[in-house]
């Protein structure tokens, strides 16, 4: 995300959306996808210039009350500071 340039130790993150369809092709309920657990975790888009340890990139889980939301051209974004980061997962 080139428009946003996060200061200091704060991160952009964009938010996983939760399915709306299983595999078998099972709709999943609006409010059972806002209600589920991947609102505390996305991917890393921008970092601000006192950030140690995350990257551009990574897939992290992070507190689930850390964030202030963003809207951009209609997408959602997340901003966070690093230290509310409690892990990057390795995608295979």
């Amino acid at each position: 995300m080139e428009k946003i340039q996060p200061f200091n130790s704060f991160l952009l993150i964009k938010p996983e959306q939760p399915q709306t369809k299983t595999a078998s092709g099972i709709v999943i309920p609006q409010i059972a996808a806002e209600l589920s657990n991947l609102k505390d975790r996305g991917h890393i888009k921008a970092v601000g210039d006192k950030c140690e340890k995350a990257k551009v990139g990574q897939y992290v889980i992070f507190k689930k009350y850390a964030p202030d939301e963003l809207e951009v051209d209609g997408e959602t974004y997340y901003m966070i500071e690093e230290r509310d980061v409690l892990c990057a997962i390795k995608e295979e």
